[in-house]
């Protein structure tokens, strides 16, 4: 309930990393951990989640300690790794930056000191004591115990190029005792985030029932010139906790490098089964109409056919641009979650909730809570005075207490009821046609989803290959070795693991391209094979450099024989329907388009433009209107068009770029760039020669490409010449179809 809360008041900051400690929850249990995750996902969209507590069992959901880290937002795409103390005294995210750097950041939270331990697990202290005497530690110490293994665990990441944060609550005053806290920062040379900015504020009280500071907020000197804000909030002023809030403030530009080129599809904010398809489509065309693309357009279709290649490449980039500008802003804009309809009266009843609780805080422990009140109250729409009496205080937190429990259970049932609706729109947009109703459509989706099911049963059965991050590669260097006898020293080869990021960088480009140039220097790229084409007819000497192969010979032959009786040209046309059909039948979860134009997108305009379920139509207003006026003046439409004429028109402006480049033979700017990702062929097998290599590219450009040369030039013309080999997996099934045998799986 307070952590729905807190998250629900954290969603206005712009908001990167949350670090809790001392959650008193029992997060070893899946279930509790999905809830979590779930509510940062309907207030931050994107999340990546770690939490740890100690390994021992209970029999509630409480236990005591406990630390949650979360990323959310676009910087979950920076996160490269996360750790977890088997202990649960701590967790931690590992961030990528720029220049190689690695962002270490740490939620700790220290026990208090209870020099008297004994086994139970009463208490947070307790648990680690008997942890500890479980691990034949004679003398337990669990606060000294979390120094040593902290010190271990960052000596452990400690390498050129990375920067620690550490936020926690370390039931301490720091630098009173140097074998605690105060030892780590000294050996890793980290600096107090709060008095770095705010010198005075070094003995604040963070505890409102004590006097001295225990949380702190300690990042590495290095980061220093990047902190450009901390401090320590007001007490209730972001939470009902009894402890203040520790916020930190770092130039996310100077830090990190941009974000993750390529989107992984559980973190794409729009898809084809979103609810915000309207409004992307809506902020898209809003966009591209701010910018003029219109007068572009027009320009672009005057100078097509007239016009040098280099200017038109040029006038169809500014265009493409545009149109990648508008697209990222478009999903920008729908990047906030839509609040469910319940959550106004979940609003009210939370905010109330809290502001009782803050009164009664404050009025058992004699603090000043008037401002936090005074905000809170204003969330909660409460104007009548706050009694005074803990009696009447403790009378009212109950109430609300049971009230907020009786709305969260009707908020249950209305989500069931959203969740239904969002299941049939879904189900109506993918399956629906004129001969289907919605019953019919959920059918379908079910069946689906049962067959995807299983088929992933059987994948992890048949296949149970576990997908790991490339974090180290094996390569073979020379090393010196001493003899231990007579002390001489010889230079050998031996096998060597890299794990830091700049040489794991340098290694893997090197490899790249030695493997992409493997082709330099053989006969096709030395003349006089390097010059003969299909305009000169493959013209060569009778005799070839000494050294070529007979295999060349031959090729040069069949060349030769083709160039002499050249094969009926194929189209360099893709009709529209075709794009939208290659598109359509592509798997959206497919990793594409370093620039950012994920599959999601095409795929939410391509549900808008097909309009199966009818909600992106025109509307009542419109449905005298002409079809073809919009199609006619395209952008100069005065009418007020429907989503779904908005959607086409996007989408005929990105297959006009597409196919102009095409047909006159540049290449738009944005299809130059190209990812490569490496990841290992074979798990535990970690020899860099072994790695496999995975090419990204835009995705109409693929798409372009698969059409022109992997189905028109290759395809086709090898069954029209009958080059087809009979071992071609297509060929066999037209063979088996042909002869009247069944396919089967």
């Amino acid at each position: 309930m307070e952590f729905r809360a807190l998250c629900h008041e954290l969603a206005q900051y712009d908001l990167d990393v949350l670090a809790l400690q001392e959650t008193n929850l029992n997060t070893s249990l899946f279930h509790h951990r999905d809830k979590l995750k779930e509510i940062l996902q309907q207030e931050f969209g994107m999340v990546k989640l770690v939490t740890a507590c100690t390994p021992i069992r209970t029999d509630s959901a409480y236990k005591p300690g406990g630390v949650l880290l979360a990323v959310v937002g676009t910087s979950t795409h920076r996160v490269v790794d996360t750790k977890v103390d088997p202990y649960g005294r701590w967790c931690s995210v590992t961030l990528t930056g720029k220049d190689h750097r690695l962002i270490h950041i740490y939620s700790v939270y220290q026990s208090v000191d209870q020099p008297d331990g004994f086994s139970g697990t009463r208490t947070y202290y307790d648990q680690q004591w008997e942890i500890l005497k479980l691990a034949d530690h004679i003398d337990p110490r669990p606060r000294q115990q979390l120094i040593d293994d902290l010190s271990t665990e960052l000596q452990q990441r400690r390498k050129p190029n990375t920067d620690f944060i550490i936020l926690g609550d370390f039931n301490e005053t720091v630098g009173m005792e140097m074998t605690m806290m105060a030892s780590i920062c000294s050996s890793f040379q980290l600096v107090d985030a709060v008095t770095a900015r705010h010198p005075t504020g070094y003995n604040t009280p963070t505890y409102n029932r004590g006097s001295r500071r225990l949380d702190y907020g300690f990042i590495s000197a290095t980061l220093l010139p990047l902190l450009r804000e901390s401090g320590l909030n007001q007490f209730k002023e972001v939470s009902t906790s009894d402890h203040r809030a520790v916020f930190l403030q770092i130039d996310k530009n100077e830090l990190f490098q941009t974000g993750n080129p390529v989107v992984p599809a559980a973190l794409r904010i729009m898809h084809s089964d979103s609810a915000s398809i309207k409004e992307f489509v809506q902020h898209v065309h809003d966009h591209l109409q701010q910018n003029s693309v219109n007068k572009l357009r027009i320009q672009l279709d005057k100078i097509e056919d007239s016009a040098e290649p280099n200017d038109l490449q040029q006038l169809a980039d500014k265009i493409d641009r545009l149109v990648t500008q508008a697209l990222l802003h478009g999903e920008k804009k729908v990047a906030k979650p839509p609040k469910p309809p319940w959550s106004e009266k979940l609003h009210l009843a939370s905010a109330r909730f809290k502001m009782w609780k803050i009164a009664l805080s404050g009025a058992r422990t004699k603090t000043d809570v008037t401002e936090a009140l005074s905000k809170v109250k204003i969330k909660a729409r409460f104007n009548d005075p706050i009694p005074s009496s803990i009696q009447a205080l403790r009378r009212n937190l109950r109430y609300a207490s049971k009230h907020l429990r009786k709305i969260r259970q009707n908020a249950y049932e209305e989500r069931k009821m959203f969740l239904e609706e969002l299941r049939a729109r879904i189900a109506i947009r993918k399956y629906s046609n004129p001969n289907h109703d919605v019953t019919q459509a959920l059918k379908c989706l079910d069946a689906q989803l049962r067959s995807k099911h299983r088929f992933h049963k059987i994948q992890r059965v048949f296949n149970p290959k576990s997908q790991q991050a490339l974090m180290a590669v094996q390569v073979t260097q020379q090393v010196q070795i001493t003899d231990p006898i007579s002390g001489i020293q010889t230079w050998r080869q031996a096998e060597v693991v890299i794990d830091s990021r700049k040489e794991l960088e340098e290694a893997l480009l090197k490899r790249n391209q030695r493997h992409f140039a493997a082709a330099e220097g053989t006969p096709f790229t030395r003349p006089p094979l390097s010059e003969a084409n299909s305009e000169n007819q493959f013209s060569l000497p009778e005799r070839l450099p000494e050294g070529t192969f007979m295999e060349t010979q031959a090729v040069v032959d069949i060349l030769k024989s083709c160039a002499r009786s050249p094969p009926p040209r194929w189209s360099d046309q893709v009709l529209f329907a075709q794009f939208l059909q290659g598109i359509n039948k592509w798997r959206e979860s497919t990793a594409t388009s370093p620039s950012g134009r994920h599959l999601g997108l095409y795929k939410a305009l391509l549900t808008a433009y097909y309009n199966k379920s009818g909600e992106f139509g025109p509307s009542e207003t419109a449905e005298s209107e002409a079809p073809d006026q919009l199609q006619d003046e395209g952008w100069r439409s005065t009418q007020a068009p429907s989503t779904q004429e908005l959607a086409k028109e996007i989408l005929e402006l990105i297959y006009e770029l597409a196919a102009l480049a095409t047909a006159k033979g540049f290449s738009l700017r944005r299809w130059t760039k190209v990812v490569n990702v490496m990841i290992y062929k074979e798990p535990g097998n970690m020899n860099l020669e072994k790695l496999r290599v995975i090419h990204l590219f835009e995705a109409d450009f693929n798409l372009m490409v698969g059409i022109l040369f992997g189905r028109r030039a290759m395809l086709r013309q090898a069954r029209r010449r009958k080059h087809q080999h009979h071992d071609d997996a297509e060929h066999r099934n037209r063979q088996f179809y042909k002869r009247g045998k069944p396919g089967h799986l």
